[in-house]
């Protein structure tokens, strides 16, 4: 089940017998399964930062940020500066740096303080 996780069950206690006790299992029913997502993060535009759906395949990651920012990345990075270069090695709620250019990237790069 790639892209999506399962949320653990809570045990209700005095607070599941309470009205926000009862709203909190209906939402958690509601959502047992949910899609992973990720964060883009674009420094060329200030910093903008988007919640998007993470796809089944890298290419289809590419197209999410083409659809999202406006350009195909030339590079996806996480907030350290590691290159990302398939699928698998991005997790739900990853925070994931996008550049459009060579040039763009070594800013980047250039920006981290190690």
């Amino acid at each position: 089940m790639i892209g999506q996780h399962i949320r653990l069950s809570w045990s209700p206690n005095s607070f599941g017998n309470s009205t926000s006790g009862q709203v909190w299992a209906v939402r958690v029913r509601k959502f047992d399964v949910y899609p992973a997502r990720v964060v883009l993060i674009c420094p060329e535009k200030g910093g903008l930062k988007i919640f998007a759906p993470l796809p089944n395949s890298f290419k289809k990651l590419l197209g999410v940020c083409a659809d999202k920012l406006g350009f195909l990345p030339y590079k996806i990075l996480t907030e350290w500066g590691t290159q990302i270069d398939c699928i698998e090695e991005i997790d739900d709620d990853d925070r994931l740096v996008v550049v459009s250019s060579m040039t763009e990237w070594e800013k980047f790069l250039s920006s981290l303080n190690y």
